[in-house]
């Protein structure tokens, strides 16, 4: 079977799935099949204009893609009142993320908490925990989150040791500068690993689209341009750019920058009403991490300009570049600006950039790399200890317990 085959064939199970959540069995899952691509190639704003024949075709389905339409567009209010009428009709997940959501943006937390536990009550599915993680704001707010997954775990409604459920309390405590309880967290569920306590997810990470990818990289292009936001491609974006003539097929994201002058709350106002991108949870001020509607995710970094250094930064780490000017460079059949001393830039970045490095981890493998929260770099060091032990590649361990004795030896 080819993947336009199978993507057809799972879009359809998917789309007959979400209709019967929404209790729409009849023509649901022809609505959620037609909405869902409508919203995934940009089209919301014209699910939006259609408001009052939706109105008339009165389909729970039909309705939750005009909200997430809304949603894509910044109008948060329309998404509450698309929504909190219909909600308690259905244990459609999704529905309720985008009402928590919704409701966190308007600054309602309560209710926002309130809407992720109903549905923690009514759905098993573990990406409730991860929005309540990417909801903790305060120690106080994680402590109710750590003490609601304990007691979980008591009941035996969830695995005492799963590793993406773990790293999501984890993050929460990262989240709530309680960095300690992460710590403890990936240190105890790394020593029951060898007892065969752990689960860990059997499905493989969703491949990266090099076409999808590439609609995603345009998309930002023309929001960024039609707003004046000069843009540059930056790091694994601009290596397969220059290497390979395209962007890298086992790349995880995009990577663009720009400089620290543009307005924050301007770009995330220009970005929310696009019709085609969400944020991800944000976790540092140096970064603004977004999914375009087809899934791709981008990454957007502020870069900051001193005397000697111009650098830029995640939750984890900073990356130092020596001062650069930008050029127009001609990348998948329009202009995109990069560094004009590309050669150097990716050296410091990579040292040989020539020479392809799948398994590159840009925690580890970048020459320019700084850190900025040891905190979050030894988490993320416990998070990739979990994972070699289990796939028993041994020989990584004594690698990474150095990296952790360097970064208590302050000699990363």
């Amino acid at each position: 079977m080819n993947s336009l085959s199978s993507g057809i064939i799972l879009r359809l199970k998917k789309s007959r799935n979400e209709a019967k959540q929404l209790k729409s069995e009849y023509f649901g899952g022809f609505f959620a099949c037609l909405c869902s691509m409508l919203i995934e190639r940009g089209y919301s704003k014209e699910l939006i204009r259609s408001k009052k024949l939706i109105a008339k075709i009165n389909n729970p389905v039909v309705n939750y893609y005009l909200a997430r339409a809304y949603f894509l567009n910044g109008k948060y209010k329309e998404v509450v009142l698309c929504l909190e009428n219909t909600i308690d009709n259905n244990c459609h997940a999704e529905s309720y993320y985008l009402l928590s959501e919704s409701y966190r943006i308007l600054n309602d937390r309560a209710k926002s908490w309130d809407i992720l536990r109903i549905i923690l009550c009514r759905s098993k599915r573990l990406k409730t925990w991860l929005y309540m993680a990417n909801l903790v704001d305060s120690k106080e707010e994680f402590l109710d989150l750590y003490a609601l997954w304990h007691s979980y775990q008591l009941k035996n409604i969830i695995p005492k040791y799963h590793y993406e459920l773990n790293g999501y309390i984890a993050t929460a405590a990262l989240r709530a500068k309680q960095f300690d309880y992460s710590l403890a967290i990936w240190k105890d569920f790394i020593n029951n690993i060898p007892l065969g306590n752990c689960v860990f997810p059997t499905h493989s990470k969703k491949q990266f689209s090099l076409n999808a990818a590439n609609d995603a990289l345009k998309d930002l292009r023309t929001i960024f341009n039609d707003n004046n936001i000069e843009f540059f491609l930056i790091s694994g974006t601009l290596l397969g750019c220059i290497r390979n003539g395209q962007l890298l097929s086992h790349d995880k994201d995009i990577d663009v920058g720009i400089w620290y002058n543009s307005e924050r709350n301007n770009l995330i106002n220009i970005l929310s009403s696009s019709g085609y991108f969400e944020f991800h949870a944000f976790r540092s001020q140096h970064v603004i991490r977004i999914k375009h509607v087809n899934g791709i995710s981008i990454d957007v970094f502020y870069h900051y300009k001193e005397q000697d250094n111009y650098w830029h930064g995640g939750v984890k780490l900073k990356w130092n570049n020596t001062p650069f000017l930008l050029k127009d460079h001609r990348f998948l059949g329009v202009v995109f600006k990069i560094p004009e001393n590309y050669d150097l830039y990716l050296t410091e970045n990579y040292g040989n950039w020539k020479i392809e490095q799948k398994d590159f981890d840009s925690a580890f493998g970048t020459p320019n790399a700084e850190i900025l929260n040891r905190y979050e770099m030894k988490a993320h060091i416990y998070k990739c200890m979990a994972l070699s032990l289990h796939s028993g590649e041994n020989f990584k361990i004594k690698s990474l317990q150095k990296k952790l004795d360097d970064i208590d030896s302050n000699v990363f």
